[in-house]
């Protein structure tokens, strides 16, 4: 069974590198903008059986609920790495035999792109850069 793993920070609180570079409002819109694209590629794709929002964020996760994705609630997000590590054992515990860790910031990815790794996938994790 594969999961894919998308975690997915508070969008006020993304994108933080580009300080400097974006106003904080403009990095929000970014963020929520790559949030969605990912999600509507990843919804779209053939071969993913659970796609898995990861969040502390309750737009984020109600977002994620009307998309049909399950959600695992963290109460805080400490880290990106800390996030993945403990949503990849879940879904493990859940009954996945692979998981795709996705992050949002894959700005051309497609249906078709995930359709293609999800079909080549073998059983552990598989990181998308």
């Amino acid at each position: 069974m594969i999961f894919a793993l998308l975690p997915v920070k508070s969008p006020q609180n993304a994108k933080q590198r580009l300080n400097g570079f974006l106003p904080a409002a403009h990095r929000e819109t970014l963020a929520r903008l790559m949030y969605e694209h990912t999600m509507a590629a990843l919804c779209g794709a053939r071969g993913i059986d659970r796609v898995v929002v990861v969040t502390s964020d309750n737009e984020i996760t109600e977002r994620a609920r009307g998309s049909g994705a399950l959600v695992f609630e963290e109460r805080q997000q400490s880290s990106h790495s800390l996030s993945a590590d403990a949503a990849c054992l879940r879904a493990l515990e859940l009954g996945a035999t692979t998981a795709l860790l996705v992050p949002i910031d894959v700005p051309l990815v497609t249906a078709e792109d995930f359709s293609r790794l999800a079909a080549t996938a073998r059983p552990g994790v598989v990181v998308v850069p």
